[in-house]
């Protein structure tokens, strides 16, 4: 793992199979020698969660004849990656979500796309939740329906793991995903399916 402005890898994550074994979604790992990093996240306690700074030798100077993004912290050059992780008891840091993907949606912060990240490893579809007059809709691609067992852990995590601004009103399924003349994702068509 490394974001651009750092040039190389800032950190990594040995796939060897007791690893493999103890992690449903592999981490970004631990930090390379030389490589400080800090967790912010000004509304929230957890010193082990936040946004993650890094800082050392290959960060890079800056860019040229734009606003740089980066942050001094205790004299410190560090860079804000705009991506949130959570550092694991084993000394791991685990992504969560993009800073951007948090969308605020009637006064609550919704992780959309944390939330469709947990949904694509119990469905295993391509899936998409949108967000429509403060609604979420869920669009499951390329089947008609779910077999019991799987519509079972999807019903289990909507009533179980999110709070009621976060569940989806409706499920929709869609044998074929709509396309835009750019080659992705027609979200207007897919609001036109909505208010059907």
């Amino acid at each position: 793992y490394g974001p651009t402005e750092f040039t190389i890898n800032a950190s990594y994550f040995e796939l060897s199979k007791k690893n493999f074994l103890n992690y449903e979604i592999m981490p970004i790992g631990k930090l390379l020698p030389k490589i400080k990093m800090k967790l912010i996240n000004k509304k929230n306690s957890d010193k082990n969660f936040g946004e993650l700074y890094l800082s050392g030798e290959q960060i890079m100077s800056g860019y040229v004849n734009y606003k740089n993004p980066f942050k001094y912290i205790n004299n410190i050059k560090y860079y804000p990656t705009g991506d949130f992780v959570k550092l694991d008891k084993k000394g791991f840091l685990n992504y969560i979500s993009r800073k951007n993907d948090y969308q605020k949606i009637s006064g609550y912060r919704i992780d959309i796309l944390g939330i469709e990240t947990k949904l694509n490893h119990i469905l295993k579809k391509e899936i998409l939740l949108i967000n429509n007059n403060s609604k979420r809709y869920l669009f499951i691609f390329g089947v008609k329906k779910l077999n019991k067992i799987v519509l079972n852990k999807l019903e289990f995590f909507i009533n179980n793991k999110l709070e009621e601004y976060e569940k989806p009103k409706k499920i929709i399924y869609l044998n074929n995903k709509p396309i835009n003349t750019s080659g992705k994702i027609d979200l207007n068509k897919l609001k036109e399916i909505i208010n059907e």
